[in-house]
């Protein structure tokens, strides 16, 4: 019996998953990749998925990400974009943000804090979550063409 694995598309080879841990030890998902969907704009965008279903993530809050050389950078949300267009339905669990604001790109060999907007009852100003990205996902984040 032959088995044929399906082909690898360009975006497949592009597109870049992690695990991540946040400072309680709560599990994460990153992914960065291009937006394959024709209904929304072209561009690069970076999804983080919460593994624990009490966290609500915020779908209109910028993303903060800092370096520890004074960088800071703040991404669109482009959570709409993790449905069909015309869905009003978002999931808790995910938020999605849009790499072109990430300029300049952080310098390769940087550890990179994310700061993730939740929805909370309290000050949203308040409400987030840090996560570390070490260097494998920078120097991705990096490479990413204009």
């Amino acid at each position: 019996m032959l088995l044929l694995a399906p082909l690898a598309t360009q975006a497949d080879e592009l597109t870049s998953h992690w695990e991540l841990r946040d400072g309680s030890g709560g599990r994460w998902g990153l992914v960065v990749f291009e937006q394959p969907d024709p209904a929304y704009p072209s561009g690069w965008r970076l999804r983080l998925m919460s593994r624990n279903p009490e966290l609500k993530l915020d779908h209109v809050r910028s993303l903060q990400l800092d370096d520890s050389m004074g960088g800071q950078w703040q991404m669109a949300n482009r959570s709409e974009e993790l449905v069909p267009k015309g869905d009003m339905e978002l999931p808790d669990q995910a938020a999605q943000f849009d790499v072109a604001d990430l300029w300049p790109r952080p310098q390769e060999g940087l550890t990179l804090r994310l700061l993730i907007p939740l929805m909370g009852p309290g000050d949203p100003a308040s409400e987030a979550v840090s996560l570390v990205l070490g260097p494998e996902p920078v120097t991705a984040l990096h490479e990413i063409p204009e």
